[in-house]
This record gives C-alpha cells, sequence and structure tokens, in this order.
C-alpha cells in the first residue's frame, strides 16, 4: 500500500474492517482483533498508529513488534492459526505495520476460547445462534451426522437400500457389493454407538420408514396462488417420506405448474412444431435438488416452502448459504457441500452430479430459452435463502396475431374440456366447469383465473353473475 493509501484508512479511523493498535500492543489483545475479522469478512490492522488520535506513532522496536503479530497470530493465542500477511510501510517518517487477514471461509477461529465477530470498530463475543449460524456457513457444523438417539436400525428401511443399490448400478455403472450395515457405514446413514449401529440424521433422511417421525423439519409444503401475490385463493399440500421420495412428489407437482405455448409457422422450424416452456423443468429440478440436498436441517422449527405464483416460483430453504458462496458469486464460484452424506446419497440415485454443474446448467437452461427469462435470483434472509424463478412471459407470444406466428397456448385437459365447450356456447360459468370436470370450487376458481390471466378467457358481470368468455384475441 502507498503511504497515501494508509493515511486515508487513518483518516478515516477504525471500522468494520480496520483496527488502529500502538507498536506497544499486547498479543492476547491483537489476538481479538484478528480473530474478529478472521470470524467476520476479513481486515486490516495498522500497527504504530494511536488508535484514539490517530497520529501516527511509529515503532521503534521492530523485531518485538514482529514476535508480537505472529505469536498473536499463532498458537496458543489463536486456534487455529489465522493466516495474515505484514507490510512495511514508511508513514511520515515513521515505521508502520500493515496486517492483512484475508477472508477465511473454512474455519471457526477462536481465542482464549471465545468466538469473536467483527461488529462495526468493536470487537464482540458471538452469542450462542450465531456460533451455530457461523458454523453451519462454514460446513463445520454437520448435523447430518448427528445419531438420531430415538432410532434405532429397525427405524432403516432396508428395501430402500435395495432400490439405492439397483439405482447407483443403473446410474454409475457400477454394483455396490458392501453388505448392508458396511454401505450405510459408509453412507454417513449409521454409526456404531458403543456394540450398536445407529442412525444419524443423513440416514434418517435418506432411508428412514417415517423420516418425519423424527425429523418434522424435513417435509415440503407446496402452495399455488392464483395470482402473482400472496391471496387467500390458494391451494397446498404437504410432502413427506425420505428426501428422494420429496423431490419425486415436487417435482410431479411443479410440472403441473408449467404451461407451454406452441410455435409451428417459423421457417426454421420446416413445418415442425416447437414447445416453448414458461419454466425449464430441468432448471427447476436442479434448484429443488439444491434446496433439500443443501438446507440446515438442524433448524427444527423451519421447513423449505415452495411458493408457485402465476409469474414466479419461490422457494425458501432454512440455513445461511455456505461460505464462500454468495448471492453474487453462486453461478460461479464451486461446489461447496453443508451436507456431504446426503449429497453422496443422492449421487449415487442419479440425482446430483460430483463435480458441481448444477448451477452451470441452471444458468444454461435459462440463457438458451427462446423467451430469456431473468436467471433465477438468491437472496439472503434472516434464517435462510430465497431463491425466485422467474417465469417466461408467454403473453409476448399469446398477444401476436396467430395468422402472422403460428403460436398457441397448451392448456392443462380440464383447461382444454372448457374450452371446447366454449366453442359451442358463448360463455361458461363456475359451476358449469365445476361440473364438467368433477372439482371443487376453489379448484375451479383457480383454473379459470390462471385462463383469464393468459388472457385466453375474459371475465363478466358480478358475484354469482360472473361469467367467462373466449378473448377476441383468442377467436
Amino acid at each position: 500500500m502507498t503511504e497515501q493509501e494508509i493515511l486515508d484508512l487513518i483518516a478515516h479511523g477504525e471500522s468494520q474492517s480496520l483496527e488502529l493498535k500502538d507498536a506497544a500492543v499486547r498479543p492476547s489483545g491483537l489476538a481479538e482483533t484478528l480473530i474478529a475479522f478472521a470470524n467476520t469478512n476479513g481486515g486490516k490492522v495498522i500497527i504504530g498508529v494511536n488508535e484514539k488520535t490517530r497520529h501516527v506513532s511509529g515503532i521503534k522496536k521492530k523485531e518485538e513488534v514482529i514476535n508480537t503479530i505472529h505469536r498473536a497470530a499463532n498458537l496458543p493465542c489463536a486456534e487455529p492459526a489465522v493466516n495474515i500477511s505484514v507490510e512495511e510501510v514508511i508513514i511520515q517518517n515513521s515505521l508502520v505495520f500493515v496486517v492483512t487477514v484475508p477472508y477465511q471461509p473454512t474455519a471457526l477461529f477462536t481465542t482464549t476460547g471465545k468466538v469473536l465477530l467483527r461488529r462495526g470498530s468493536e470487537n464482540i463475543p458471538a452469542s450462542q445462534s450465531e456460533i451455530v449460524n457461523l458454523s453451519s456457513k462454514r460446513g463445520r457444523l454437520r448435523y447430518e451426522a448427528t445419531v438420531v438417539e430415538e432410532a434405532t436400525l429397525k427405524d432403516i428401511d432396508f428395501e430402500l437400500l435395495k432400490e439405492y443399490r439397483e439405482a447407483y448400478g443403473e446410474r454409475r455403472d457400477k454394483k455396490l457389493a458392501q453388505p448392508d450395515l458396511e454401505l450405510l457405514n459408509a453412507l454417513g446413514s449409521i454409526v456404531k454407538v458403543g456394540e450398536d449401529y445407529k442412525p444419524t440424521v443423513a440416514g434418517i433422511l435418506i432411508f428412514g420408514r417415517d423420516p418425519q417421525r423424527f425429523l418434522p423439519q424435513s417435509e415440503v409444503p407446496v402452495v399455488r396462488y392464483s395470482g402473482e401475490e400472496i391471496t387467500k385463493d390458494y391451494r397446498s399440500k404437504e410432502f413427506t417420506g425420505t428426501l428422494p421420495q420429496i423431490i419425486e412428489k415436487i417435482i410431479d407437482s411443479v410440472s403441473d405448474h408449467i404451461q407451454v405455448a406452441s410455435i409451428r409457422g417459423e421457417p426454421r422450424l420446416k413445418g415442425r412444431r416447437e414447445d416453448i416452456p414458461d419454466y425449464s423443468l430441468p432448471a427447476l429440478r436442479e434448484i429443488i435438488i439444491n434446496a433439500i440436498a443443501h438446507r440446515e436441517y438442524q433448524i427444527r422449527g423451519s421447513r423449505i416452502i415452495i411458493k408457485c405464483f402465476t409469474n414466479h416460483i419461490q422457494v425458501w430453504s432454512p440455513g445461511s448459504f455456505v461460505e464462500p458462496i454468495t448471492p453474487e458469486t453462486i453461478y460461479s464460484v464451486g461446489p461447496f457441500h453443508r451436507n456431504p452424506d446426503i449429497m453422496k446419497a443422492l449421487y449415487g440415485y442419479g440425482y446430483v452430479e460430483a463435480y458441481g454443474d448444477g448451477m452451470h446448467l441452471i444458468k444454461e437452461q435459462f440463457e438458451k430459452h427462446p423467451l430469456k427469462p431473468p436467471l433465477p435470483e438468491y437472496k439472503e434472509a434472516p434464517g435462510g435463502v430465497f431463491t425466485l424463478v422467474y417465469a417466461a412471459d408467454l403473453s409476448k407470444v399469446i398477444r401476436k396475431e396467430k395468422e402472422e406466428t403460428g403460436i398457441e397456448i397448451d392448456l392443462g385437459e380440464r383447461q382444454e374440456k372448457a374450452m371446447s365447450y366454449l366453442r359451442e356456447k358463448p360463455s361458461i360459468s363456475k359451476r358449469i366447469y365445476m361440473e364438467l370436470n368433477g372439482i371443487s370450487d376453489k379448484t375451479a376458481y383457480l383454473e379459470l383465473t390462471d385462463l383469464v390471466k393468459k388472457e385466453i378467457l375474459i371475465r363478466e358481470g358480478k358475484g354469482r353473475s360472473v361469467v367467462y368468455k373466449i378473448s377476441a384475441g383468442i377467436e
């Protein structure tokens, strides 16, 4: 760093990422700052400056201060040792040391048994919940490896293990020959406790007979709203079972939410038909698997929640990102796994790959979509992560003249039945729609509202006299 750069830092005073220390600093006091920076986002300590007056006092006993710095960064002051770099700079004809603590996301640092965090210009002890969160973010908690005390081997479904062997052989072209207990142990699904084996959290989640009995937080609700925002008009369903079973059920459910437009008239298609979905199913599948595989299962009071709106899907997953992943770097950094045992099992089933290609696949699916919807957006919030998946705007193609584009909208079976009815009748009511399809009042309302949102139908009248007619642009 140049003299002017350091003078500018000193002029601004201590902050979230800067500490000023006199040359007489003690190793224990310096260690607290190094630990706090290492546990937060890194920072710099300028030694040879009075922290109150910001006067550059300089360093007279160079070797003594160097020794203090390295004692502070290493055992017994810091556990584990903190990675630092030290730069000597002459400021106003005085020697100062600039100690840089880089971002270090792989360890949880302590000094004299304390975990410290940097808050503003202070080093403060972390609360128990902050320690848990920080351990989880840095992949050091491994709740999935915890023994489920109330469970026994009787709570493991060995038929599921048999299915796993078959799936592994088909997808990975390799036979798993170990005996059942050896295989479960290798997968981190059981551990030996005394003379007996006990299931782990990962074991119950992947091979358990009734996972929600022990881990109710693993249940996943899917909620479908009739509009673009949360309203009283919705349908919901809770999915239970093992994680592979839940994944399959959710993918089936979300698949029903996908709408498809069909292009038939473009010269490049040479008479063929091309279907354009508003969501990429492979990308949605990857997003759902990521949420289930990477959530923090120790948070018992929070579940993954999937909310489907007409223009986007929102996935809430408990637990922060595993460092160094952030919302800004999620598409560029390599994979970091909070639950490696769960990932190992899902890899064997064929749900994930071992090379961290999931985010690349999601990005690729969105970038090659003909309507170019925005990439999924990731947001951290207290307690978890939101994934916002935006639908492609099929109204862009619906509004075009069919003679020019050859584009039509594909509908669900019940909605197609209503359209057939409307080709013979001037309008349809909610009651008739219910009778045609044998469905509830709420379901009829949601599906008719969906057709209105797509500008296929228009709604006329009020209250019980409401009827639905084919939009003029569709006729």
